[in-house]
Formats: C-alpha cells, structure tokens, sequence
C-alpha cells in the first residue's frame, strides 16, 4: 500500500513481531490446559491488531493514507500494551510467574514499537 520503503519494512517487522507473539501465547495457553476457542481468540487478536495499519482504502492520496495508518499503529500500540499490562497483573496475582514474564517482555517490546512510531519524523 505504501510506496515509501523504510516504513513498508516498519511495518513488515511489526507483522512478524506480532506472528512470535501469538505463537509464544498459543504455547503458553497450551500449556496451562487451555487451547481451541480461547488460543484462537487470543491468536485472532494479534493478528488483527498487526494488520489494523493495513487498511487499503483510506482517505485519497499516499500522504493522507500513511498520517491516518500512523495514526491507528500508535493506537494499536496503546491498545496492546494495557493488553499484556494486564496479562502480566493477572498473571502477578494469581503467582503465575512465566505467564507475568511472558507478558512482560512483549508489553517492552510493545513499548519500544510505540516510541519508535512517536519518535519518527517522517514517514
């Protein structure tokens, strides 16, 4: 959709990102006893929320669609950080340790992917 290729690899490494961490989650789910519905929700999820930025039809010229794409990638970030923020919490006060540090380490990495899209200059 976008002909600017730094931002088309952003967001190609944000896809993959993504992939590892519902696969991380499914196993995890798996683990603790659940799968099927719930592993395929938490799994939809993810996916959905990597390819909000992808829309194909939004507004009229290349420029617009990126500021609005930037746009619904830093609120997809917001929305996946308090995700896994109370993932990690729940998982804290249950004293399910790896599922908190699973939780955790993909909340900072969401964190990282949310400072580098506040910090660009440019798309």
């Amino acid at each position: 959709m976008t002909t600017k290729a730094p931002y088309r690899n952003r967001l190609q490494a944000h896809l993959k990102e993504t992939k590892a961490h519902a696969k991380a989650l499914e196993r995890r789910i798996k683990k603790l006893g659940g799968g099927g519905q719930l592993t395929q929700t938490a799994v939809g999820k993810a996916m959905a929320a990597a390819r909000g930025p992808l829309h194909m039809v939004r507004g009229s010229g290349e420029q617009e669609k990126m500021l609005k794409n930037a746009k619904t990638e830093y609120f997809n970030e917001h929305e996946e950080i308090a995700t896994y923020l109370a993932i990690e919490t729940l998982a804290e006060k249950v004293g399910d340790r790896e599922t908190a540090k699973l939780a955790k380490g993909i909340r900072r990495e969401e964190e990282r992917r949310r400072s580098s899209l506040r910090g660009r200059s440019s798309l």
